[in-house]
């Protein structure tokens, strides 16, 4: 190849990422995504996943004790207040799903603090902010 082909093959390539870059940013920018995960002192796995996107937060909550059957009283406040409170029983694998929308404040940070606490003591406490 001589060099006048390589030089517009190069500027093809670098004009071609570029624009797939500048397609791309918008896409990229349009969401945020913050998880959180861990396991309690009796091994219950937890997972907390917050997901903002046009205007909404998905909070997601799953608790893993596998134990079937097993109740647990969980509380999800948003900036202090009270976005879900229930009770919910670990299905035949053991797990927990809780899922919710509400709605995106412009220009406030949204602060999740999570407590659910097991009929047998156990206590998943998390905080994640998005």
């Amino acid at each position: 190849m001589n060099r006048i082909a390589k030089t517009a093959t190069a500027g093809l390539v670098v004009a071609g990422t570029a624009v797939g870059a500048i397609a791309l940013a918008p896409a990229a920018s349009a969401g945020t995504e913050r998880e959180r995960w861990g396991k309690t002192s009796q091994g219950t796995e937890w997972d907390l996943s917050l997901d903002r996107e046009r205007g909404i937060i998905e909070y997601d909550l799953d608790i893993d004790s596998r134990e079937r059957g097993e109740t647990w009283t969980i509380t999800i406040t948003r900036n202090g207040t009270t976005v879900f409170r229930g009770v919910r029983t670990t299905d035949r694998w053991g797990e927990i799903d809780v899922e919710r929308r509400v709605r995106d404040l412009p220009g406030v940070a949204d602060r999740f603090v999570v407590r659910a606490v097991s009929s047998d003591g156990d206590v998943v406490r998390t905080v994640l902010s998005i």
